[in-house]
């Protein structure tokens, strides 16, 4: 009888701490993600009471939509892709007015709402090249989004800009000029299903066409922890003639070159980057959905397994 009771008071603390560990651990998580949404939203503030929409630059940015399907994927069971018709393309993501070391200005101007019908004649390059890879999502989403979010920054300043019109249509006057699927092609650089190259190979292969006026971006898939190619921004002054990225922010990050030809990215120098294909995106979604109907019943005879273990070794230790 004694020892039973030693053995509940035992299984009872152990439980508690576990409790008190998991606690504590979404506690500091759920704090410093408040400290960062509150840091952005003190700035932001600052700046919109100051009226202060000032800029440095104009990032361009791609992003490569195999990536995107699988971060959209990550994101919620269920979640399905929109793909570009011309397979292993990249497509745009937007073009952004950028302060250095801040990110933003953001909204400038809550009275220009986008309006469909002010882009019906370029509405079709913007399906091929400027989609929208989140299915179930509104068609326009991506573009409402970027022309409110930074599209009424860029008009303020920039003449070339200043419509709704003019802001697209100059941001797929980039995408013509500065491909990154062609630029990736040219020098072999080729998604796959096991595709993978070292930071150096990807920056070398777009250095050599626009200098280092450019920031390599990657995500990490959490179901195969690998290091994903994910965007790839280039920088431009406001006459649309390329300039350092050096002190952009991403994700909070900094991103810093301490030398002239050091390359500015936020992926892990020392890990190779998979340039991940339709193949390997299939294959993802392929072992998600076995994920969701086979493991659970394994997961849940293992689960009780490791509680009668559990069990066993707290009725040793109390004898």
């Amino acid at each position: 009888m004694e020892n039973s009771k030693r053995f509940w008071y035992a299984l009872s603390l152990l439980v508690l701490l576990i409790l008190t560990i998991c606690i504590l651990k979404v506690s500091e998580c759920s704090r410093r993600n408040l400290e960062r949404k509150l840091l952005a939203e003190r700035q932001l503030a600052l700046r919109a009471l100051k009226k202060d929409f000032s800029f440095d630059i104009l990032i361009f940015t791609q992003h490569w939509p195999y990536t995107v399907c699988a971060q959209w994927m990550e994101h919620h069971k269920g979640n399905e892709c929109i793909l570009p018709k011309v397979r292993n393309s990249w497509s745009i993501h937007g073009v952004w007015p950028t302060k250095y070391h801040e990110i933003g200005p953001l909204f400038c101007n809550d009275t220009w709402t986008f309006d469909m019908k002010q882009i019906a004649d370029i509405e079709n390059d913007m399906k091929e090249k400027w989609i929208n890879i989140e299915k179930g999502t509104p068609l326009d989403g991506l573009w409402k989004h970027e022309w409110e979010k930074h599209g009424t920054c860029a008009a303020q300043q920039i003449p070339n800009m200043n419509t709704e019109n003019k802001y697209f249509s100059k941001g797929l006057e980039m995408f013509n000029n500065f491909s990154i699927t062609k630029l990736l092609q040219e020098t072999y650089i080729k998604p796959g299903i096991d595709a993978t190259y070292k930071l150096d190979e990807i920056h070398t292969a777009i250095n050599r066409t626009i200098g280092n006026n450019f920031a390599i971006i990657c995500e990490k898939d959490h179901q195969t922890k690998q290091q994903l190619l994910f965007e790839i921004r280039m920088c431009f002054d406001k006459e649309f003639k390329f300039h350092s990225c050096e002190g952009i922010v991403v994700k909070d990050e900094v991103l810093l070159g301490h030398t002239k030809d050091e390359i500015i990215t936020n992926c892990k120098k020392d890990v190779e980057i998979l340039y991940p294909s339709s193949s390997w995106v299939a294959k993802k979604e392929w072992l998600m959905k076995i994920k969701e109907h086979m493991p659970q019943e394994k997961s849940w005879l293992y689960q009780v397994e490791n509680v009668y273990k559990l069990v066993k070794l707290l009725q040793w230790a109390t004898l």
